[in-house]
């Protein structure tokens, strides 16, 4: 290899680099379109007081700084940090955030705060949210009465950081005016049967009266089966076993008596009629369709789920008067149609896209969403590898167990990427998850962690004061063709991580002979180096800059062959071979570098240059014994190598 051609490709590298800094940088133009097309569509679709939202404003990418002021504070009566939607709440009548479930204690946190900052800014009354009707007619009901039996059927079929806020919701609810009292409807499918048995028994414990005959043997076992499962649940935290009566059964068998013999489930029930009705024919056979589909893996099963949430929402919407606030997982969220989306959902409308493009058009500007993207989550949407970085540059500036709310377009970057679907992103720092997944918080995966591994190979040259050795051979009339730099290639595995980088190297060089009489002398060598170094370029996907320090072993390896002389009377191995020496010199190093690194996709390639400094003996050894005299060599030098490999 040519000095002449690594010092070529460190000028072009550093050519571009200046280049870079000194000029503006090109948009893609297709990026453009996209974002003059996303511009317009919001100045067609948006109210007038939201026109200075417009993409315009913000032609460059610039980091926006992240104050303290800015943090939502989840465990107080404040609203601070949510100030930034002040001026735009009364522009909507449907705010939606989306969560990733398994953050289940900042997530019921974040639910509260917004339910009680909406009801208080916004006219917000109405709060749906993602479980089956059934479970939200328990949650309502114990919203108006209070009565702890509801609670603990509430507590035993949602997550226990949710149960608590719903006690402390109560405690809210309680203190409004009755013009600002909550309604709580939940629009999901009952995809679970439990919490329809509860509901269903619910209804007819107030029944003082024995039911007809017709209908008798099915209105005691449901009373007998919200009992036993209450049994078999809490036997189940301690002795998990099995269930030996079926509720899907048991339904199945009352929902058809319930068709026979109607009338009779009409004298007996009286005014708890109709939502027994609405719990058997609407919603418990809504959800044995959709478990038919579940069942066969069909992906009629989440299209079915988002159109019965969308039908349930307008409903509700029908016969309750006021706003509506709900949090939903992330990809009910999105706004735009998907072809693809995190939760590997194709060609998909999610619930906010089926309620802003309702028949009629009246919802059309009134939904407002927000994303919760979390420090160990932000692997969705459709450009979530170009946004991780992105995410990155937001999330070091925040402290721990935070959540800041952002207006997507004040970052270009991240605008492309997710401003078509939200309206802000939250995020959130609180990495721990809840209870019900706490295995999570232990078993993490490279896809929440965002290392970067990149496997290289180089070839490089390094400057060895061979000097002395060469010297060596004069003394004794002889010469020497070694030269310096040597040549070597090497290999590397490189970590990165916020910015820092840890790179370990394998390196060989590449031998070098030379005759001295009638001896062959090859000299070779191998080392092995850890540096860490700070990429100073972080910011900058494409590109990095490097410096770094580490230490490490190199070994030189000097061995001489002896061959017989013109009278064949030479020196030779015991049985008959050429005699062989070998000489080591072992060293103890301190590497300093700079590295220069480009990124197209995951190729990488790029340039090194650096200083090894040798801070041990410089004499040779013949296995275990040093030379005291002889030659000295020095492994401290300059080197430089190129270098290409793959990152993943």
């Amino acid at each position: 290899m040519k000095r002449e051609l690594i010092m070529l490709i460190l000028c072009l590298m550093y050519a571009t680099l200046v280049a870079q800094i000194n000029t503006p940088v090109l948009k893609d133009v297709t990026e453009d379109i996209i974002r003059r097309t996303t511009e317009e569509e919001r100045v067609k679709s948006n109210k007038a007081t939201m026109t200075i939202r417009s993409l315009s404003l913000v032609p460059d990418r610039e980091i926006v700084t992240i104050e303290d002021s800015d943090t939502l504070r989840l465990y107080s009566d404040s609203y601070e940090g949510l100030e930034l939607l002040d001026s735009v709440l009364g522009d909507y009548s449907v705010f939606i955030t989306g969560e990733n479930h398994t953050y289940t204690e900042s997530n019921a946190r974040l639910w509260f705060k917004m339910i009680k900052y909406l009801n208080e800014k916004a006219g917000v009354r109405n709060v749906m949210f993602e479980y089956g009707q059934t479970y939200g007619f328990l949650v309502n009901e114990y919203m108006k009465t209070g009565d702890s039996l509801l609670f603990n059927s509430i507590d035993r079929f949602a997550y226990p950081e949710y149960s608590a806020v719903i006690k402390e919701l109560k405690v809210y609810n309680d203190s409004l005016p009755n013009d600002k009292k909550l309604h709580f409807t939940a629009i999901d499918i009952d995809r679970g049967v439990y919490p329809i048995v509860k509901a269903l028994d619910y209804l007819l414990a107030s029944r003082n009266t024995m039911p007809s005959d017709s209908i008798s043997l099915h209105i005691q076992s449901v009373q007998s089966l919200a009992g036993y499962n209450d049994y078999k649940l809490n036997e189940e935290l301690k002795y998990p076993g099995v269930f030996t009566f079926k509720t899907r059964s048991t339904l199945a068998l009352l929902a058809a008596n319930f068709v026979t013999n109607r009338q009779d489930y009409i004298d007996y029930l009286g005014d708890d009629y109709e939502p027994f009705r609405r719990i058997i024919e609407d919603q418990y056979t809504a959800r044995e369709k959709w478990h038919q589909y579940k069942e066969q893996d069909a992906v009629q099963q989440y299209v079915f789920r988002e159109n019965y949430m969308h039908k349930v929402f307008l409903k509700e919407r029908s016969q309750n008067p006021g706003n509506w606030f709900g949090q939903f997982g992330r990809c009910h969220t999105t706004k735009s149609h998907k072809e693809n989306n995190s939760c590997e959902w194709f060609e998909f409308n999610s619930l906010a896209q089926r309620i802003i493009n309702t028949k009629g058009g009246e919802l059309q500007n009134q939904v407002l969403t927000l994303a919760q993207v979390y420090e160990t989550d932000r692997n969705f949407g459709p450009m979530h590898e170009e946004n991780e970085d992105g995410f990155r540059q937001y999330f070091k500036r925040m402290p721990e167990n935070s959540l800041v709310i952002f207006d997507i377009t004040k970052d270009s970057l991240l605008n492309a990427g997710y401003g078509q679907d939200f309206d802000y992103l939250i995020f959130n720092t609180n990495n721990t998850r809840g209870e019900s997944y706490e295995y999570l918080n232990t078993v993490r995966s490279n896809e929440e962690d965002d290392t970067k591994i990149a496997y290289l190979f180089g070839l490089g040259e390094q400057n060895i004061d061979v000097a002395d050795f060469v010297q060596q051979f004069g003394n004794i009339g002889y010469s020497s063709l070694l030269t310096s730099p040597f040549q070597f290639y090497e290999f590397a595995v490189s970590a990165t991580k916020n910015g820092w980088v840890n790179t370990t190297v394998l390196s060989f060089l590449r031998p070098q002979s030379s005759f001295a009489g009638t001896t062959e002398w090859t000299i070779d060598g191998y080392g092995l180096t850890n540096n860490v170094g700070y990429d100073i370029f972080e910011e900058t996907k494409w590109l990095d800059i490097i410096p770094s320090l580490g230490f490490g072993f190199q070994q030189l390896n000097a061995l001489a062959v002896e061959f017989p002389d013109s009278t064949g009377s030479l020196a030779q191995g015991y049985i008959g071979e050429e005699k062989h020496t070998l000489h080591t010199n072992p060293a103890v190093i301190f590497d300093f570098n700079g590295v220069v690194g480009l990124h197209l996709g995951k190729f990488n390639l790029g340039a090194k240059a650096g200083y090894k400094i040798d801070v041990s003996k410089t004499r040779w050894r013949t296995g275990d014994h040093l030379l005291k005299t002889g030659a000295v060599t020095s492994l401290s030098g300059f080197y430089q190598s190129v270098f290409f490999g793959l990152e993943f």
